[in-house]
Order: C-alpha cells, then sequence, then structure tokens
C-alpha cells in the first residue's frame, strides 16, 4: 500500500482523544497491567482532508467490557478550532498560537483555568483520570488528550517528535 504524501496547507489543530474506562471488577493487577500498557499516543488514519478544515479530531475508546480492544468513533473535521464535545477542553488560536484551557469543571482546576501554549509545529499531552457514575455503581475513566497544531496532517504526527509539554493528573481511585 503506497503511503500518502503529508498534504501541505496550515495551520490545522489534530486532536486525539483516547479514553480508558473500566469497573470495580477490572481493578486487580491483571486488568491494571493491560490498562498501563495501553498506549498514550496512536499513528493517525491516512486521509485527505477537505480544505476548509481546521480542527481534525480522532477519538478511540478502551473498555474492559471490551478486552481493552480500542473502539474508534468516527473522524470529525471541523471548520473552527474548537469543538464542544471536546472532554475538559477548550482550544483557541490568537496570534498564530494554539492555547489550550482547562474547563472550570474539571476537578483539578477549580481554582483557576490553566492554560498550555502549544507552538506551531508542536504537540501537548495532557492526561487525567476520574470516577463516573454508571447505571448506579462506580467506573473509573483515564482520558488522554494529543493536541497538535501543524502545518500539515501527518499520520505519524504524535509519534515523530515528542511532546513539548505533558500536564498530568492522575488521582488515587478508590
Amino acid at each position: 500500500m503506497k503511503k500518502a504524501k503529508p498534504q501541505e496547507r496550515g495551520p490545522i489543530v489534530v486532536v486525539q482523544w483516547l479514553e480508558v474506562e473500566w469497573g470495580k471488577l477490572a481493578r486487580g493487577a491483571e486488568a491494571a497491567t493491560i490498562r498501563n500498557q495501553l498506549p498514550k499516543a496512536l499513528p493517525l488514519p491516512e486521509l485527505m482532508l477537505r480544505p476548509e478544515s481546521q480542527i481534525i479530531v480522532q477519538h478511540i475508546a478502551f473498555a474492559d467490557f471490551r478486552g481493552f480492544e480500542p473502539q474508534s468513533y468516527p473522524l470529525e473535521e471541523a471548520e473552527r478550532p474548537s469543538l464542544p464535545r471536546l472532554p475538559g477542553i477548550e482550544l483557541t488560536k490568537p496570534d498564530g498560537q494554539l492555547i489550550a484551557t482547562l474547563k472550570q469543571e474539571m476537578k483539578w482546576t477549580d481554582v483557576y483555568r490553566p492554560q498550555i501554549i502549544v507552538p506551531f509545529g508542536s504537540w501537548c499531552q495532557l492526561t487525567w483520570n476520574e470516577r463516573v457514575v454508571h447505571e448506579n455503581t462506580w467506573r473509573y475513566k483515564q482520558t488522554v488528550l494529543n493536541i497538535g497544531y501543524f502545518s500539515h496532517y501527518d499520520s505519524n504526527a504524535f509519534l515523530a517528535q515528542p511532546s513539548i509539554a505533558e500536564r498530568s493528573d492522575l488521582r488515587p481511585l478508590y
């Protein structure tokens, strides 16, 4: 299979949203080992972008009830720099840079709204975990957002170079 040539355009925001969810029965050592070995970044799918696209979102979920096998959701392509479906983050592009601002309702941002400035040509990684109620029981979720600001779409964007910043808030989940 012939690899697609990177599409020169710009700038484009690329978000890879990885979610891992598990329940009480999957908290033991065996499941924890599997969860800890799941990737924090993956290759992006090969695709041809619409010329007006300014943001691409890839959402992949892993869950204990699927044996932690990945489930990919349809790729989202939009003409604006933010999408309301992104969890816990707002994206803006003032003055030729990308700013990722953590939303106020996130537990780890009650006092302030931390920001990460993502210079053109780089990417950052945000990771957090939380307990959620699902069908009258606790479920646990870890979210990883890889957020890049690039001149072109490249399927290896999050693997070819290290992130410029990593923020994580991994709390003990009892």
